[in-house]
């Protein structure tokens, strides 16, 4: 996906992604909005996918943070114009910069064209999330095969479920106060703005049967020895 929407808007996609800002995706193929998503909700906890993979009319974020639309569907100017949204435009490239015929087959994705938009654009120099910049590091490695990206993937998102946990316990089992999690997060290498942003909405993925697990260890510790 890096490869056919360009660097810049990959990251700037990617960026909305990770921070569950909601992506919608215009297309007339249903079947690449569907392949588009899965590729994308890859990069999250299963918690925190939404999705509504193609509808006739426009969806509150509230509802998804992957919507697929039809090419005609008109998106609210508030939506547009916000920073917490990207849109994905997919049109029929032009016959100029088509491949020769039986250079590629039906399926190619170059006989499209991505637009990548955003209300408020990345800055090229603005740091962003840590697992976005590795996540880069390893797709742009050419010493790395495509496996072994995979399971870099998967090994990062991992990593920051685990601080996910960490903070979740902290703060709401836990209930430490705001300095204690400075240092907390200083200490999981996260206390940037957007990591913790990126925290924050992570925690809203974990499953209600996880949090109650941990919430019911502190009300009930475990029982002591009785005395001989």
């Amino acid at each position: 996906m890096r490869q056919v929407l360009g660097a810049s808007s990959f990251r700037m996609l990617a960026w909305h992604v990770l921070m569950g800002n909601q992506v919608i995706w215009k297309s007339r193929d249903t079947d690449l909005v569907l392949s588009a998503f899965e590729v994308l909700r890859t990069m999250l906890p299963v918690g925190c996918v939404r999705v509504i993979p193609y509808s006739s009319q426009y969806e509150e974020a509230y509802r998804c943070n992957f919507l697929g639309l039809s090419p005609h569907v008109q998106i609210p100017t508030h939506v547009l114009s916000s920073e917490f949204a990207v849109v994905v435009e997919v049109h029929t490239a032009a016959p100029s910069s088509l491949p020769p015929a039986g250079c590629e087959d039906d399926q190619s994705l170059s006989k499209y064209e991505f637009v990548v938009t955003s209300g408020s654009a990345v800055a090229a120099d603005r740091v962003g999330p840590t697992i976005l910049n590795k996540m880069e590091a390893a797709l742009t490695n050419q010493n790395l095969s495509v496996d072994v990206v995979d399971q870099c993937l998967i090994c990062l998102k991992e990593e920051w479920m685990n601080k996910v946990k960490v903070l979740f316990k902290f703060t709401k089992v836990d209930s430490r106060p705001k300095e204690d999690t400075q240092k907390l997060l200083s200490i999981l290498g996260a206390s940037e703005e957007d990591n913790v942003k990126l925290l924050k909405f992570w925690m809203t993925g974990l499953s209600k049967t996880y949090k109650s697990h941990l919430m019911s260890t502190v009300r009930s510790p475990p029982a002591t020895e009785p005395r001989n």
